[in-house]
């Protein structure tokens, strides 16, 4: 390493300038060995005795031809000798001739003084065979001295071959070992044994060991081997001597030991890379290029490399794009939205409404300039401060229809208008007047004295006062003197005038005593009566209340216009050795002027013990589910804590029990506490301050609620009264209007014409049907007071009876009411018949969750009891108070899962993702799949299967768990013989249609009559076939002919050729009722790239594809719109479930811009609960709605 040796090789070979071994092994001619290092000895001879002898010591080494080489005569011990002088030998090399080496075998090497060997010493015996190439390398242990060397080959007649001999001697300086081979290591300015190399002064650098020929360890190097290789050296490995990485440096370290790192801005093996310019300073970590500082705004990653995901952007891509981006995506870096905005927003980061009266997508649109100040929503571009007169819809772009016009719409035009018409904003006819009246309005009569046509005539001067009929002229208070006839145009004789006297005495008799007679007979009913009637008793009267759980449909409770009143009287009787019932006792009949209604409650039913259950002051929302399924363990379930609630026995009833407020109560013992009732404003037609509704709190909120009985036909004018009393602008109703063929509520409100309530204008502007509920949208106006406008929600799904079956539909109305834009400015009224069951159990709901997004814990007990308080018997049996339990777990759910669809790709992306928060390290789209899968209710369509289970009809399901309920079935006509018919099928919703599809079984042998009779007796325009043709399944029967005609039945079948689309086929099908005459259209999409063995469809697009062209079949044929298409796989619930799920969450995109996929499946489950079981499916749902948003709607017209 040093170069401290000179080679001794010949001049035309090189040595290697670590080791010195001479390529090609050509030493100079003084030295020899592998690194001509040793000194070689050059013997003497006698060259005039033996001139041949010159060839063993010429250095030239060639033993495969004798003429190269020397030989003896065959005589007695052949011996070659050789002076060498006095010297030490340490090694004899022999090269004898290839060819006869067997002859060399068993040869000596002597030593000696003299010129014989008689007294010479041993030096080598050769005892084995000689190799092969004729070399003999001879070291010997000790150095040997000697003046001649003798090379004898012993025995009678031999011969001695010797092609060349080289005597080694000492080593050179710093050399060692028997051929000089290795080199010294000795400190400097010490030496070395030249025979095993120790170093007394001990070693230099590198080396270790007696004989410093050992080097350091991979991993040392140096003096003594003390220093460890540069971290930065690959493998920690490094040149013994000098510390320079052999293998080179680490990533991030450069030098010959490598402990220098990367300069800065670079990184990785020989540092030549740079880091990335998107590094904070351009600074990162030496050795693996992560940036130190962090990432430039707008990149993340350890390298800063990758750009922040299309939903965040900024420093750390901590900051997330603004909502209003369109499609949430914006410039990584300085959050620009890359795409513009979404309807209603503008600037470059969408942060600002529109401006200048501008709305829309791009603020391209103007709002309507018959909006009030030209002011609307800069979204959708409803008018704010609703209409100029004249106009109306939300948008105001619709002017009044006729017969309608001003503010609101709500003025009708005047009758007196010729044909009718007026103008939709002054309300002037059109044509002019009709006679009698004046213009522009037409809505005031001709002066007195005046009439016709435009009152331009006037009354005849023989009228008397000169008045006359506005419209035609006649004479009003008759005749002046001498005249008669209509318009008194008529001269009187003189014996008329005396006959018209006499008619008008006679008349003034006849009435006097018709007035006589009717007063004497009143008088004798009045002296013939008795003055007092004691009160009785009556058989017929006396009845047990029963329990107010059934006020709402029980006709007993309804109040009656008597002059008697009731008295309830309890009494606390034992009814068995388990417990007390408290009851109530006999109504009495009392007198009018003293029948109280009493504040009473229920029938209490209590067993001894129930005191002992524990209720929890607060439930977490995520133990909530858990808490249900021990409450519905425990033998008293949820009726033990029902009964425990609070019957508020000290509230007053003081106005209720009035005599003029008893007719506005609909049921004679639900009324409003005084304490928390609506107390009505005095009116010019009433006195009376009561209606049957009390204030309740909501969450951190006094009197959120007003909660009411349904208006009868005696306080609908004071329940629009008190909607305008206290700024109503959300109205809640969860009755129908008749129930089992009762009365529940009566309608007050308008469908198109102008409704009169007392001083208030009320008009019907707007009316939306959704599966479970319709919105009505109302104008109302009193006075000269600017127009309101009022939302009345209609849930039209719970029977009077209990509950919904399922919560998800109540859920998905409360969820539309919570999510409405319309800002509240009074409390919500929420009504049934009664006001207090249903009601109770929706103002619970709704305040529960309240309570749980702002508290994260729930107290269903306490809320009811505190409705209570305020209102009696709110939620109003034991079913309802459970409902709520269930319909919580399942709104804080589908709250979770509801998205908009600006916010739904950054949802999607989410869905993918492990949720930090759940210790299962699930996604999640898992973790919402298991939840949806643990949502339950007890009350399930499976209950309803008696028709499906009946023994004829048994074969006609493929899949024998797979049945149709009797409340969800289409019921067929019957068949010709007037058999009942039956199909396995029923119907699923859409958020708009509770009849929207039908679901069934590819048709059997046994019911393909009755598939055809369902579709005939819908009159369905549409049919989706998802499984193939060809099945293996036998049972399967193909319900037409290709390109053909074929009868089922009474039924004819004709089919056109199929037009293939990519992976789809569409067919016109032409359906004939042989019997009927009657035709019918159908067209059928049978997919194709569904293979039988995958949950899933294998193209998300073309099953798009498909979907776009049956909702454009439909639109533009479907007679009606209401007719549900039919869906049909093998079993009717997988695959078509999986269909109506994707279909019916791409109608809700596109009509209210939201996507809640679970809340779809769920009204499926109830009908079909074998909808979508499979989490391939629910992946594909989601995958579905975001493919069609990325490809097939531009993002501002979904």
């Amino acid at each position: 390493m040093f170069c401290k040796s000179k080679c001794h090789c010949k001049s035309s070979a090189s040595c290697d300038t670590d080791t010195g071994v001479c390529l090609g092994t050509v030493c100079e001619n003084s030295y020899m060995g592998p690194n001509c290092q040793q000194r070689k000895i050059m013997p003497k001879y006698n060259q005039k005795n033996d001139k041949k002898l010159s060839v063993v010591f010429d250095g030239t080494i060639q033993n495969t031809k004798a003429t190269h080489c020397y030989h003896t005569q065959h005589t007695m011990d052949s011996t070659v000798s050789m002076w060498v002088g006095k010297v030490k030998i340490k090694r004899l090399v022999v090269y004898t001739l290839q060819s006869e080496i067997k002859l060399f075998q068993n040869f000596k090497v002597y030593a000696s003084d003299r010129k014989n060997i008689s007294n010479g010493t041993l030096l080598y015996e050769n005892s084995h065979a000689i190799n092969p190439n004729g070399i003999v390398d001879i070291n010997f242990p000790l150095s040997k001295y000697g003046n001649r060397l003798f090379i004898v080959l012993p025995g009678n007649n031999r011969k001695l071959n010797l092609c060349e001999v080289l005597i080694g001697g000492d080593c050179n300086s710093g050399w060692f070992s028997e051929n000089c081979s290795r080199e010294c290591h000795c400190k400097r300015l010490t030496k070395c044994n030249s025979t095993n190399g120790d170093c007394i002064g001990g070693c230099i650098p590198g080396w270790k060991g007696s004989n410093c020929y050992t080097k350091c360890s991979e991993k040392k190097y140096g003096e003594d081997c003390q220093q460890s290789c540069s971290s930065g050296c690959l493998d920690s490995v490094c040149h013994h001597i000098t510390g320079y990485c052999t293998n080179g440096c680490q990533p991030g370290y450069i030098g010959h030991q490598c402990d220098r790192v990367c300069y800065r801005h670079t990184y990785g093996i020989g540092c030549n890379k740079n880091c990335s310019e998107t590094c904070i300073d351009q600074l990162c970590h030496h050795e693996t290029g992560n940036c130190t500082k962090g990432c430039l705004p707008g990149f993340k990653d350890s390298h800063c490399l990758a750009k922040c995901s299309r939903h965040t952007y900024g420093y750390q891509c901590a900051r997330k794009c603004s909502a209003n981006c369109l499609y949430q995506t914006c410039n990584h870096i300085n959050g620009r939205c890359i795409n513009g905005c979404i309807p209603g927003y503008q600037g470059h980061y969408c942060n600002s409404t529109c401006s200048n009266n501008k709305y829309g997508f791009r603020c391209l649109n103007n709002c309507s300039k018959f909006c009030v100040d030209q002011e609307c929503n800069h979204i959708h571009g409803h008018c704010t401060k609703y209409c100029n007169p004249g106009y109306q819809g939300q948008r105001c772009d619709t002017s009044c229809e006729h017969p309608f016009y001003g503010s609101g719409c709500m003025t009708v035009c005047s009758e007196h208008c010729v044909d009718g018409k007026c103008h939709h904003v002054t309300g002037f006819c059109n044509k002019g007047c009709e006679p009698g009246y004046l213009n522009p309005l037409c809505i005031t009569a001709c002066p007195r004295t005046y009439f016709g046509q435009d009152c331009s005539k006037k009354c005849n001067h023989t009228c008397y006062n000169q008045t006359c009929q506005h419209f035609n002229g006649s004479c009003l208070e008759g005749c002046i003197l001498g005249y008669t006839g209509t318009h008194c145009s008529k001269v009187i004789q003189s014996g008329e005038q005396s006959q018209l006297d006499m008619f008008h005495i006679l008349t003034a008799a006849l009435v006097a005593n018709i007035i006589i007679l009717i007063l004497c007979v009143l008088c004798f009913r009045y002296f013939r009566s008795p003055k007092t009637q004691p009160p009785k008793l009556l058989a017929e009267q006396a009845f047990a209340m029963g329990t107010v759980e059934h006020a709402e449909e029980s006709d007993h409770l309804m109040s009656d216009q008597t002059n008697g009143g009731l008295r309830l009287t309890a009494s606390l009787q034992s009814s068995s050795n388990h417990g007390l019932r408290l009851q109530f006792g006999i109504m009495e009949v009392l007198d009018g002027s003293n029948a109280d209604i009493q504040c009473e409650d229920e029938i209490i039913y209590m067993n001894v013990g129930e005191n002992d259950i524990i209720i929890p002051d607060s439930i977490p929302v995520d133990e909530l589910q858990s808490y249900i399924q021990n409450k519905r363990n425990f033998e008293g379930g949820f009726g033990a804590e029902y009964r425990r609630l609070s019957q508020n026995t000290e509230a007053t009833c003081k106005a209720a029990n009035l005599q003029e407020n008893k007719a506005k109560n609909r049921y004679k013992n639900i009324v409003a506490y005084d304490h928390s009732r609506v107390i009505l404003e005095k009116c010019k037609d009433s006195d009376s301050d009561y209606i049957n509704a009390n204030y309740i709190d909501g969450f951190n909120k006094p009197k959120k609620y007003i909660a009411s009985q349904g208006p009868t036909s005696a306080i609908i004018a004071d329940f629009w009264q008190m909607l305008w009393q206290v700024n109503c602008t959300k109205l809640v109703m969860l009755t129908n209007l008749i129930e089992t063929g009762k009365t529940k509520c009566e309608k007050y409100w308008p469908d198109k014409e102008v409704k009169i309530s007392g001083d208030l204008k009320i008009r019907c502007i707007r009316e939306q049907n959704f599966s479970d509920f319709t919105i009505r949208s109302f104008f109302l106006q009193k006075g000269e007071e600017p127009v309101r406008k009022l939302d009345q929600f209609h849930f039209t799904s719970w029977s009077d009876h209990g509950v919904p079956p399922t919560p998800t539909g109540l859920v998905n109305f409360m969820m539309k009411i919570r999510n409405d834009s319309e800002a509240e400015t009074g409390p919500l009224v929420v009504h049934c018949s009664a006001g207090i069951g249903r009601s109770g159990t929706f103002i619970a709901l709704d305040f529960l969750m309240d309570e749980a997004l702002h508290q994260g814990t729930i107290d269903i007990f306490g809320c009811v009891n505190r409705m209570r308080k305020a209102r009696l018997n709110m939620v109003q049996i034991e079913d309802q108070y459970e409902f709520i339990y269930f319909a919580l777990v399942e709104s804080i759910f589908l709250q979770q899962t509801q998205v908009t669809i600006e916010n739904f790709p950054s949802f999607y992306q989410k869905l993918n993702e492990e949720n930090e928060e759940n210790v299962s390290c699930k996604t999640l789209l898992q973790q919402h799949f298991q939840e949806l899968q643990e949502l339950e209710y007890p009350h399930t369509s499976q209950e309803f299967l008696e028709t499906a289970k009946l023994k004829n009809n048994l074969n006609k399901t493929r899949v024998k768990n797979i049945l149709a309920s009797d409340l969800y079935r289409p019921y067929l006509k019957p068949a010709p013989d007037g058999q009942p018919r039956y199909i396995n099928a029923v119907y699923l919703p859409s958020h708009e249609n509770p009849r929207n599809y039908i679901a069934t079984q590819m048709p059997m042998k046994e019911t393909i009559e009755d598939f055809w009779q369902m579709v005939c007796d819908i009159q369905s325009s549409t049919i989706v076939m998802l499984n193939s043709d060809d099945s293996m399944d036998e049972t399967c029967c193909k319900y037409w002919k290709d390109d053909g005609e074929i009868e089922f039945g009474h039924i004819i079948v004709h089919s056109s050729k199929a037009e293939e689309k990519t992976d789809f086929m569409e067919r016109i099908l032409f359906i004939q009722n042989s019997e009927t005459g009657k035709q019918l259209s159908v067209k059928q999409y049978q997919y194709t790239s569904w293979p039988a063995t995958s949950a899933v469809p294998n193209n998300t697009v073309s099953f798009l594809h498909m979907i776009e062209e049956i909702k454009q079949h439909i639109q533009q044929t479907q007679t009606n719109p209401k007719a549900p298409m039919v869906v049909h796989c093998l079993n009717g619930a997988e695959r078509s479930g999986l269909f109506c799920v994707v279909f019916s969450s791409l109608l809700l995109l596109q009509k209210e811009r939201t996507v809640n996929i679970p809340y779809i499946i769920r009204t499926m489950q109830l009908p079909r609960p074998q909808v979508l079981t499979d989490l391939d499916q629910f992946k594909f749902c989601y995958t579905a709605v975001m493919e069609y948003i990325d490809r097939f709607q531009a993002y501002g017209n979904v």
